[in-house]
């Protein structure tokens, strides 16, 4: 199957399929093709006008390159590389992640690259955490509840490479709910609550400077509080979890951008002592889980997801001291597991769990930051 100048569809079956694309004469005059395949042992070739391979980078796109994008559930190949992801100019292979191996939308070959290589660095097209210097490493971002001051603290790994001031809000009752990818540009963005109000907003971010705000469904009941931002459903959008800490209920926002596309409540957990900490996914199958600290009894759970319901609970280190919270999760050293940071709001000192799964692998101290004022997202008390 062949298709060149213009948006083409090509629909592959169940046999072994080449799908070329020799565009003529530049290389993004195949944009706004779509190919869909269902099985067997598939290519897809794409060369310039003088029958070369065009060379594809394994990472996510920039101006320049010919890279890659998870986009939902399709692989979209930035053609006219101008760095951003756009069906109506790009490529994009319809369900290549769908199942996440062989069969529905994937492709052993594409181009240059093997899809098993892109399979296997799904790294680069999910959600790290808070990553605002794209460097495929967490972040941590910091909100102080008595100046309003708001900061980035750039990580390599463990280590503080620097910081950048953001915005500052004067009012404390807006509190940060969570970061994600919530115009799927590539850019972190930051969600935010009004715990006098109900409102909420987004920051849309171009790394630490606000392009534009966007708000989403205001709730009137302050019992509610956002929980955690992650992709629960695996369609590449962050979605919203919630917790009501009054009555125990627990409700996830499946997400289009600031719209809701489907809410739906998930296990009640009665004891308000539980507070939800943070999502990420902890066990690799592309859905955010939820994870949980307990400031009673110091217990620490992590709920496997997929999406809206519950598959399984696994409960990991206790920390008895109570001033240690959960601040944040992410990738922080790159291995493809979901960490979790911590801040000791007494103290001041900081501290990142690398996991490996639902299990601490090592802890590691990283810079301090005294002030009792100073919260990580999810290291403040809930309401507050």
């Amino acid at each position: 199957m062949r298709g060149s100048n213009g948006a083409n569809f090509l629909q592959g079956r169940l046999g072994d399929d080449t799908y070329s694309f020799i565009p003529e004469p530049q290389p993004n005059s195949a944009a706004g093709s779509k190919i869909r395949d269902t099985g067997g042992n598939d290519r897809l070739l794409l060369k310039n006008d003088r029958a070369q391979d065009l060379p594809i980078s394994l990472s996510s796109p920039r101006p320049g390159i010919l890279g890659l994008k998870r986009d939902e559930t399709a692989l979209v190949l930035d053609l006219n590389r101008d760095g951003v992801i756009e069906r109506s100019k790009d490529l994009a292979i319809l369900d290549f992640f769908k199942d996440n191996g062989a069969g529905s939308g994937f492709i052993e070959q594409v181009g240059t690259l093997s899809g098993i290589d892109i399979l296997n660095a799904n790294r680069e097209f999910l959600p790290v955490g808070a990553d605002f210097d794209s460097d495929r490493k967490a972040d941590l971002v910091w909100r102080n509840r008595a100046t309003g001051e708001n900061m980035v603290w750039r990580l390599d790994g463990t280590t503080l490479i620097g910081s950048d001031s953001l915005v500052t809000v004067p009012d404390r009752n807006w509190v940060m709910g969570g970061t994600g990818d919530f115009n799927n540009d590539g850019e972190t963005d930051i969600a935010w609550r009004n715990n006098a109000t109900g409102e909420n907003v987004v920051w849309f971010m171009d790394r630490t400077t606000i392009a534009e705000t966007g708000s989403f469904l205001t709730i009137p009941d302050l019992n509610w509080a956002i929980g955690g931002t992650g992709d629960f459903n695996g369609d590449g959008k962050t979605d919203l979890a919630w917790r009501n800490y009054a009555t125990g209920e627990n409700a996830i926002w499946l997400m289009d951008g600031t719209n809701i596309a489907q809410p739906a409540f998930i296990q009640p957990v009665p004891d308000r002592n539980w507070v939800m900490s943070g999502a990420g996914d902890f066990n690799r199958d592309n859905k955010a889980d939820l994870v949980w600290r307990n400031d009673a009894t110091g217990e620490n759970a992590i709920w496997l997801m997929n999406g809206t319901q519950l598959m399984e609970g696994n409960y990991f280190t206790a920390v008895k001291d109570s001033n240690w919270r959960i601040g944040q999760t992410g990738d922080f050293n790159q291995d493809g597991n979901t960490d979790i940071a911590w801040h000791n709001g007494a103290s001041g000192l900081n501290a990142v769990w690398l996991m490996n799964g639902t299990q601490l692998d090592q802890g590691q101290y990283i810079a301090p930051l005294q002030g009792s004022s100073w919260n990580l997202i999810n290291s403040r008390s809930p309401l507050t």
